[in-house]
């Protein structure tokens, strides 16, 4: 507990503070760290309560991050798809604590919510349609070849998917804001609005999609197409020719990650036999 004083002395003002995450997470990231696992999460996020407020404060590995995810958050503030930013100071981010309930996949109500909950963030106004997609092709190979080097792919199937990706490479693609880690435990409805609480996840300026393809690997429900139509229809973002390539893009760097995590069950070879039929 601290006890700041203001300038008059008159008021004293409690803080407490709280881990946001279990001890049970805590020590299973230790427990992958020693292991050798890379990519261990390595911020952390305390909730701080002054006056019976409460509010989050996320402390990065550097200030750089710090600074990226805070001009999100700042960029998007009134997206109501994230926390309202409070402060961004050297490699601390605090927001609002929102107060709700984790949503329900299964339930109607909430897989509404986190559509829209994409809907609105794809259609924010600092989107920007660029041509720029060699840098991201090239990561699909590299990526590619890497799951080969680590036996995740055989060269077979790996060549079947570079040739995919040349293939549904778009000339021009849709730059933004995505949230790259949209599982349901990382929302909270407040009211009929999903909100995005895992601030770390928000990632920008990036090509779209990458989101709402985790989503469709992870969620009971592919939102993907009712996503895609309604930006297109209502806000004239056509993500529609880039969807599939960002989708492989996404596949191959996440299971990268996942071999380089340590976190061999989360491999989804599935997802990339989907997408080969899918164009046989």
């Amino acid at each position: 507990m601290t006890a700041l004083c203001n300038r008059n002395e008159s008021m004293v003002t409690r803080i407490r503070v709280r881990q946001a995450n279990s001890l049970g997470q805590r020590l299973r990231r230790r427990w992958r760290a020693w292991r050798g696992a890379g990519m261990v999460k390595s911020h952390a996020v305390h909730i701080v309560r002054i006056e019976g407020l409460d509010f989050k404060r996320v402390t990065f590995g550097d200030s750089a991050t710090a600074a990226k995810v805070a001009r999100g958050l700042k960029h998007l503030g009134r997206s109501g798809c994230f926390p309202q930013l409070l402060m961004h100071h050297a490699s601390q981010v605090w927001v609002d604590f929102v107060a709700g309930r984790a949503p329900r996949p299964g339930d109607p109500a909430d897989r509404a919510a986190l559509i829209d909950f994409f809907v609105r963030l794809y259609r924010q106004p600092d989107a920007t349609c660029s041509s720029q997609v060699s840098a991201q092709q090239e990561r699909l190979q590299r990526d590619l070849a890497f799951l080969v080097r680590v036996d995740v792919l055989d060269a077979g199937r790996a060549g079947l998917l570079a040739g995919l990706g040349e293939r549904l490479c778009p000339d021009r693609v849709w730059v933004g804001y995505d949230y790259v880690d949209p599982l349901a435990k990382n929302f909270i409805l407040s009211g009929t609005t999903a909100v995005a609480i895992d601030v770390e996840a928000l990632l920008g300026p990036v090509v779209l999609g990458a989101g709402l393809a985790k989503a469709r690997l992870r969620w009971p429900f592919d939102p993907t197409r009712e996503v895609l139509t309604r930006l297109a229809d209502d806000f004239g973002r056509d993500l529609r020719p880039q969807a599939e390539w960002a989708e492989l893009c996404f596949l191959a760097e996440y299971c990268k990650q996942k071999v380089l995590q340590g976190k061999p069950g989360y491999l989804r070879l599935d997802a990339f036999d989907r997408m080969l039929e899918g164009h046989v």
